[in-house]
């Protein structure tokens, strides 16, 4: 039952917009707001904020979507060592698993089952609440889990895969295949 804070860029870039047409758009979507980044820093009204001024490159306040049915990460996320701030979550709109194009999140990873994921994590770390999942996220409450022993992730970008002797060739998302080539072919 993880909370979303929203970062900086989203902020500035995708909610500002919509905060400068209707002040009230962060309470509609069951958003919080506090007066700045700092752990103790007071929720406040969107309302009371002259919107047009604010600088949307040094988004100063933080949003925080509390966790809940309609939440962006859904009911886990599921956390790891990176610079990135990029992690793997469930997701509040699973028909997008249906979709053909499925690059449409910010660098976050969706995944789609994640109960199972959890639990499957859970029996490799020997942790007993594998079996606890569902009564975990029954409570409603937002819980941590640090696993006993690290279990590494190693994140992969193809645009191109062999499957039974046939090429299969995928829209480049990131545009790192001229970046790869220029270094494979010495053009850097």
């Amino acid at each position: 039952n993880p909370t979303w804070t929203v970062t900086p860029s989203i902020a500035g870039n995708e909610i500002l917009p919509k905060l400068r047409q209707d002040p009230n758009y962060l309470k509609k979507k069951g958003y919080d707001l506090y007066a700045s980044w700092k752990a103790d820093a007071p929720r406040m009204s969107a309302t009371q904020i002259d919107w047009q001024s604010v600088n949307g490159k040094r988004f100063p306040y933080k949003i925080v979507q509390p966790a809940g049915p309609t939440n962006a990460l859904g009911q886990v996320k599921f956390l790891f060592p990176n610079k990135f701030n990029v992690y793997l979550h469930d997701t509040a709109n699973r028909n997008l698993f249906e979709q053909s194009n499925r690059a449409l999140s910010h660098g976050c990873i969706r995944v789609h089952k994640p109960l199972e994921f959890a639990q499957l994590l859970y029996q490799l770390d020997g942790n007993p609440a594998a079996g606890q999942i569902n009564q975990i996220l029954a409570t409603k409450q937002t819980k941590g889990v640090n696993f006993q022993h690290p279990i590494p992730v190693h994140l992969t970008y193809f645009t191109a895969w062999v499957k039974d002797g046939k090429l299969q060739t995928f829209d480049d998302i990131y545009g790192r295949d001229r970046l790869v080539g220029n270094i494979l072919f010495g053009r850097v």
